[in-house]
C-alpha cells in the first residue's frame, strides 16, 4: 500500500479469503481503496473468489492489466456511508463516510 497509485494491493485476511484494493495514493504515503462488491457479487472474499484474485496479483498496474481493469462508465453515481466493522475506532473515524457505493 505505500508504493504509487495504481497497483494492486492484495492481502490474504484470516488465511482464506483474498483482499483487493487499489492504491490511490503516492508511494511513501498508503491509502487505498478496498473493493467490496462488483455487480451480482457483494463481500470483499466473494469478489476475489469470483474473480479469481489472489496473492500474485499483488503489485500489479491496474492501468496496464490485461488481467483486471476498471471499466468507465457515465451512467453510475456514488453515494456516502459511514464504514462498517469498525466500531472499536471510535468517533469521529467509524462516523466519516468513507465507503462508497456505485448505484446507477
Amino acid at each position: 500500500m505505500y508504493r504509487n497509485g495504481g497497483l494492486l494491493y492484495v492481502y490474504l485476511v484470516y488465511g482464506i479469503h483474498w483482499m483487493l484494493n487499489i492504491v490511490t495514493g503516492s508511494e511513501g504515503f498508503p491509502q487505498a481503496v478496498l473493493i467490496r462488491a462488483v455487480k451480482g457479487f457483494t463481500g470483499p472474499g466473494r469478489v476475489t473468489k469470483v474473480l479469481g484474485v489472489n496473492g500474485s496479483h499483488n503489485g500489479e498496474d491496474i492501468t496496464t492489466s490485461g488481467v483486471l481493469w476498471i471499466e468507465d462508465s457515465v451512467s453510475v453515481s456514488c453515494i456516502q456511508k459511514p464504514r462498517v466493522g469498525i466500531d472499536y475506532a471510535g468517533e469521529p473515524w467509524k462516523s466519516i463516510p468513507w465507503r462508497f457505493i456505485a448505484v446507477g
